[in-house]
């Protein structure tokens, strides 16, 4: 009897199996969960959609406008500027409001702004519109990250984790697809605002369709999208401790206090992947073409390898993290570090199509398997009340480490030569692993928590 009513106090995101089934979303059926990670997962694949369909049409848009690259690279850059500005911002209100209204509002909110950029002809226009998609999108992985974080055990969810991360690599396969097929369909552009736009309109009309699938997304999260039982409760329980009610601001002030230095860990190696993972996008074509003479297919085909391996590495972090190592994160992180030195210092040395193939698919594997687990990381070692933010703020320096990939590298290299680059790659990987090791014990804040009553007790 005693047992059962210490199961009905525990928060949700313990680790007892009872409470993540009991009453994880409302409604408190175990099939929620699993309806709520199939919607997430749906509701980041349609972002992939909106957000890689304007790469998927450049070509199509360059013919029918005749912009120079460089106002093709603008309106890129200006997603991205403004996708970085709201990651903040956006990990502050997912702790705030349910994912089903961030997700509407972030979905819906894309799909009106696509279908805007389609009705454009001046390229300053469209950048400004893009940067408006850039912020908006900013704002929905962190309710995805809330959904398994809230709904599922710790035993259980690095895997559920890397299930739902999964679907920003169906989504950017998917994009080119869809747009191609409406190609084939050759509709006519609908609503031609301006003259111009009478004729070559494919690439106005695939992005209106890619809109139309967002829109009617956007409902159904709406009124399909489980709730989070768990935001109330630990409102609660976090009311009850103080003895009094207190505003958000100040409680979020007590909550950064109990930060653990570990989440700093994962930010600054979460950062080194991502100075890696766009290094390699980026300037793998040049490095093996004018190093080693690879062509352009050979190269092109492993860098597929390279997303394949991603894919199968990011599931098995989620698994082996759950089951071997009981929800510990850090020895993921610490393996994968060795295996990215040991890959990448591989990559100097290679000299054959199969050395390429296999080298870029063990590089995929243990770069994107910590990629993939490092936002819920944080947010595991974070307090409920910001644990949103804490996922942002990893995915927020992931971009800058995405930055250093580019123009810092490329100076790095005018200075040194390719070899400078083949140098960096196991050196960041050395620097990764060596950071992961002050990972390899933490727990959740949950877990020290609970310890930390138990000792009291």
């Amino acid at each position: 009897m005693s047992s059962r009513k210490k199961k009905n106090n525990t928060p949700l995101s313990s680790s007892s199996p009872s409470s993540s089934s009991s009453s994880v979303a409302t409604g408190g059926s175990m099939p929620g969960r699993y309806k709520a990670v199939v919607l997430g997962f749906l509701a980041y694949t349609v972002i992939y959609f909106l957000r890689k369909c304007f790469a998927a049409v450049s070509i199509n848009l360059n013919e029918d406008l005749h912009l120079p690259t460089t106002a093709i690279g603008a309106i890129s850059s200006s997603f991205a500027l403004g996708y970085g500005a709201s990651k903040i911002p956006g990990g502050i209100v997912s702790d705030l409001l349910e994912p089903k209204w961030i997700l509407f509002i972030s979905v819906g909110t894309s799909a009106l702004l696509t279908a805007v950029a389609a009705s454009l002809s001046d390229p300053t226009l469209i950048s400004i519109v893009w940067a408006i998609h850039g912020f908006f999108q900013g704002f929905s992985w962190s309710p995805c990250g809330r959904i398994v974080h809230d709904m599922f055990d710790k035993s259980e969810k690095a895997f559920w984790w890397s299930v739902i991360s999964s679907s920003q690599n169906v989504g950017a396969a998917l994009t080119p697809i869809i747009v191609e097929f409406v190609y084939s369909r050759r509709i006519v552009y609908p609503l031609p605002i301006y003259p111009e736009a009478e004729e070559n309109t494919e690439w106005r009309t695939a992005l209106l369709a890619i809109a139309g699938v967002g829109s009617l997304l956007a409902v159904v999260l709406v009124f399909q999208l489980p709730s989070l039982a768990k935001k109330t409760k630990v409102k609660q329980e976090s009311q009850k401790e103080k003895g009094k009610s207190a505003s958000f601001l100040s409680n979020t002030l007590s909550a950064i206090k109990q930060i653990p230095f570990s989440v700093a860990l994962v930010v600054v190696t979460n950062m080194f992947i991502y100075v890696m993972r766009d290094a390699i996008g980026h300037w793998s074509f040049l490095l093996l073409n004018e190093t080693k003479g690879f062509d352009v297919n050979t190269i092109a085909f492993g860098l597929a390898l390279f997303e394949g391996g991603g894919l199968v590495g990011g599931m098995a972090a989620g698994i082996v993290s759950d089951k071997v190592f009981s929800g510990l994160r850090g020895p993921v992180f610490v393996i994968s570090g060795i295996g990215l030195a040991l890959s990448t210092y591989a990559l100097s040395l290679v000299s054959s199509d199969l050395e390429l193939y296999v080298c870029m698919c063990a590089m995929g594997f243990f770069l994107f398997g910590p990629q993939t687990i490092a936002g819920l990381f944080a947010m595991e070692l974070a307090p409920h009340k910001i644990a949103g933010l804490c996922g942002s703020v990893v995915s927020l320096f992931s971009q800058i480490g995405g930055a250093l990939a580019g123009f810092p590298l490329s100076v790095l290299v005018e200075q040194y030569g390719w070899s400078a680059l083949y140098v960096s790659l196991p050196v960041l990987g050395v620097a990764f692993a060596v950071v992961s090791m002050g990972l390899w014990s933490s727990k959740s804040f949950d877990e020290l928590h609970s310890s930390d009553s138990k000792k009291k007790n």
